[in-house]
């Protein structure tokens, strides 16, 4: 880094850089807005910084917020924002990484994420905004090429219990409660439909966990009912159904249907 004293005329600016990938400060001692025959006759009087946008540093208190924000409409929408990488034609495509701070503080979790989406205001038909998350499409003409995964994990525990996972459809106050869809697609002219496991895992010292099927209580109507059905096929026998329950060294599992 150069230092710029400003007894006279220089130049400064901040310009995205491609080869820097980011925004770049720019600075020469020599002339203010003849910039381009500094850059033609004496190049290596421009000085170049590249910034990393990051929050700064704290020893003592809290670090420094970063926050990104479109302005408000008033005879408008808002605008929008868009976080895109680039397409590249050698290699893997670029990454895009969102990482809340840890702490290691004796009382403090570490950050959160929260991604909601837009609300919609009365009057008129207006529907509260999406989420969509969908994993990348291949292209590949090999039987290895697949499409991208996703995968949701939650964290891991030292002492207490791992975390938990919450899916739940929005409630109405008004009317029915939304609906939940789990479903694999049908195959393509080879291959077979993707498989659909529901699994609890071992145990080393007590019960293994649980698995639920309920439907709900009904006030006004009937309870909602519950099918297990088998698709059918066209070659050979049709598909089976097992009910096992769990062998024990003592009794063994009941089976009750009421």
């Amino acid at each position: 880094m150069e230092r710029l004293y400003l007894r006279r005329e220089t130049y400064f600016s901040i310009l995205m850089d491609r080869s820097h990938n980011g925004p770049v400060m720019v600075g020469s001692p020599d002339g203010g807005m003849s910039i381009e025959d500094v850059a033609a006759e004496t190049p290596d009087r421009i000085f170049k910084e590249a910034i990393d946008i990051k929050t700064g540093i704290s020893t003592k208190g809290n670090s420094g917020s970063y926050s990104l924000t479109t302005g408000d409409a008033t005879g408008g929408k808002a605008g929008d924002m868009t976080f895109k990488i680039g397409t590249g034609n050698v290699g893997n495509g670029g990454s895009f990484s969102l990482d809340v701070g840890d702490t290691t503080g004796a009382d403090g979790n570490g950050g959160d994420i929260t991604v909601v989406a837009g609300h919609a205001n009365d009057g008129g038909s207006n529907d509260g905004g999406s989420i969509s998350v969908t994993a990348g499409h291949s292209k590949g003409t090999e039987r290895s090429d697949d499409g991208g995964s996703i995968s949701v994990v939650a964290g891991e525990a030292l002492t207490g219990n791992g975390g938990n996972i919450d899916i739940a459809t929005g409630w109405s106050k008004s009317t029915s409660s939304g609906s939940f869809v789990f479903t694999t697609p049908n195959s393509g002219a080879k291959g077979i439909s993707g498989a659909f496991t529901f699994t609890t895992g071992t145990t080393s010292s007590g019960n293994s966990g649980g698995f639920s099927l309920t439907t709900g209580d009904a006030l006004n109507g009937k309870s909602g009912s519950m099918a297990l059905k088998l698709g059918t096929g066209n070659i050979g026998n049709g598909g089976s159904f097992s009910l096992d329950v769990g062998a024990t060294t003592g009794a063994n599992g009941i089976v009750l249907i009421v």
